[in-house]
């Protein structure tokens, strides 16, 4: 039968210990029964319990009725299939159009786990500051996936050049994200890219400094201290620019964020 485009063949097992032992894996069961009359590979298939989609680890005794009977459906899907081939070009590193191309493609599957590899894929077969690239992996920081975000940000910091505007904007705003690995994630890939004393973001990152949230804050305070220097006057005038703040907090955020900047600055400067 066809449901929702998904071919759905049925199983019933029976509990017989000459050809199944119950207390067995999921990974027992093409072993032992006889796939061949739908032509399906074993990679294509996955079982289903009514609408919850089984694991191999999962023991068939858990999910046997008193009679000692099993019914599954067949769930056929070509996700394990491009998992594969997604894993096999990132070991590979195999670069160049098609191999780009044919990841990219994969960045906006709906199974989350297949976005994954392509992320990971990405940074293996895209050259360094590939553009497409680089914006394909930024599309992925608006991810509904927690682990993805995280890894399209790892990705931008391994495709992007340093000075990258377009990167470090959007990576820059992932430091007010309410997540702490988040952020720190972002502080890091800010020190891969981020090109010391650029105006723009450190601008940005001082302008962070000013925030209510303490975590914002300190997200700024590790990344000024990674891009900006005391000798550069406007990276310094960026800063205390919030030691004029009626709050106490912010003014404090703001000495430790001139403090924690590389080099020395003179007296006349901070004046």
């Amino acid at each position: 039968s066809m449901t929702g485009g998904t071919l759905q063949p049925s199983i019933t097992l029976s509990c017989v210990a000459d050809q199944l032992k119950m207390s067995s894996g999921l990974l027992a069961l093409p072993a032992t029964i006889h796939y061949d009359r739908w032509h399906i590979p074993i990679a294509c298939q996955r079982l289903a319990l009514s609408t919850t989609i089984l694991t191999d680890s999962e023991k068939l005794q858990d999910h046997c009725t008193e009679e000692g009977k099993l019914s599954l459906s067949l769930v056929i899907t070509l996700n394990e299939v491009v998992e594969g081939a997604l894993d096999t070009l990132s070991r590979l590193g195999q670069r160049g159009e098609e191999a780009l191309e044919q990841v990219m493609a994969q960045l906006v599957r709906t199974d989350a786990r297949i976005r994954g590899y392509a992320v990971d894929a990405l940074v293996k077969v895209a050259p360094k500051s590939d553009q497409r690239a680089i914006k394909a992996a930024l599309s992925r920081l608006e991810d509904s996936e927690y682990v993805i975000r995280l890894k399209a940000l790892e990705a931008v910091a391994q495709l992007a050049e340093r000075g990258d505007k377009a990167a470090c904007s959007a990576v820059l705003e992932q430091l007010g994200n309410s997540d702490a690995t988040v952020r720190q994630t972002a502080t890091e890939a800010l020190a891969q890219i981020g090109k010391v004393n650029d105006q723009d973001a450190v601008n940005a990152a001082a302008e962070l400094l000013g925030r209510n949230e303490e975590y914002v804050r300190k997200a700024a305070v590790e990344v000024l201290a990674s891009i900006a220097t005391k000798s550069e006057a406007a990276a310094v005038a960026a800063v205390i620019e919030h030691f004029r703040s009626c709050d106490v907090d912010i003014r404090r955020t703001a000495v430790e964020a001139l403090a924690g900047m590389q080099g020395n600055c003179s007296m006349a400067t901070v004046d």
